[in-house]
């Protein structure tokens, strides 16, 4: 059976989700649909051919590549997990609007794509205003190291990892990418869940417009978190934030960036590790090359032309 555009990108997403064990619900796989524009219609329309070609499945309302139904309870058990980080997100952030210099903090990774397994931390992606990184970091970190939520080497699960901090004048995410294709780093940025600023989530969004082009069809949600005001705030920014904070940040700055490179897992083969005045990456295991293979493994496998012409005598 020969594809149409939109049916091979129906497959294509299907394809980089079923790398995390995720089915898709119809507006779900409408929106988040990989490299290809269409209306709502041939969508629809086509979805329902590869369904009755056996290409993909139907259960219930969610969708998904054929041979892959055991996903379906594993997503429920998975979005059991995820609710019960969210409620522990929602407490936690309220208590962190006294730290300085936080501009957004933002959900990403496993619990932004609702695909929380009991062993799984919770990523944050930071931030923080123009020259004032590592102070940011410096609070925030203390904070949650005192509350006991912060993950360290010997605890992790259910813990918060923050592992990737930018400051406002580095908005635009293009740099970060691998080439010549960067499937996991694109459904990272529009699986981003702000929990925290909203309008400079909306800001970093306008930044990074590139994404289009991966997914045309994509809504972004327009975020209008209200910034509360918060005295302890403003008091350690008008304190930190001339001369004296310029000399605290370079000495935190220091101290932090000498401790990450005290870790040997930063230097290893395959390590994304970025620390400079405006960035902090943090990931001594970037699996995202992982993911590409799995990816194109799966791809490999649905849209090779024998595979489907089994599918075909299948249906």
């Amino acid at each position: 059976m020969k594809l149409n555009e939109i049916q091979k990108a129906i497959v294509k997403t299907l394809a980089f989700y079923q790398v995390f064990q995720i089915p898709l619900l119809k507006e779900e796989l409408y929106y988040r649909l990989y490299q290809t524009k269409c209306s709502q219609k041939n969508f629809r329309d086509n979805l329902k051919i590869i369904v009755k070609k056996n290409i993909v499945h139907k259960k219930g309302k969610y969708f998904f590549l054929s041979g892959s139904d055991k996903i379906i309870p594993a997503r429920i058990e998975k979005l059991s997990f995820a609710a019960k980080r969210w409620e522990k997100v929602n407490r936690i952030i309220k208590r962190l609007r006294w730290i300085p210099f936080i501009r957004m903090i933002a959900v990403v990774n496993s619990l932004s794509f609702n695909n929380s397994q009991k062993e799984s931390d919770i990523d944050l992606f930071v931030v923080t205003r123009k020259n004032r990184l590592w102070t940011c970091r410096f609070f925030l970190i203390l904070f949650l190291d005192i509350i006991r939520e912060n993950k360290n080497h010997k605890i992790q699960k259910n813990r918060f990892c923050l592992g990737f901090w930018i400051d406002e004048n580095e908005l635009n995410l293009e740099k970060f990418l691998l080439k010549p294709e960067d499937i996991y780093f694109y459904y990272w940025l529009i699986h981003m869940k702000p929990v925290f600023g909203g309008q400079d989530y909306n800001k970093l969004i306008s930044r990074n417009n590139w994404i289009d082009k991966y997914f045309p069809n994509w809504k972004t949600q327009k975020y209008n978190i209200p910034k509360k005001r918060n005295k302890v705030k403003n008091i350690f920014e008008f304190i930190f934030g001339g001369w004296l904070g310029n000399i605290f940040e370079k000495f935190v700055r220091k101290l932090q960036i000498n401790r990450v490179w005290k870790f040997p897992e930063n230097y290893r083969r395959g390590a994304s590790v970025i620390t400079t005045r405006s960035v902090l990456k943090l990931h001594a295991y970037d699996k995202r090359k992982i993911y590409e293979t799995k990816y194109k493994n799966i791809l490999k496998k649905y849209l090779d032309s024998k595979s489907y012409n089994d599918l075909d005598k299948q249906g």
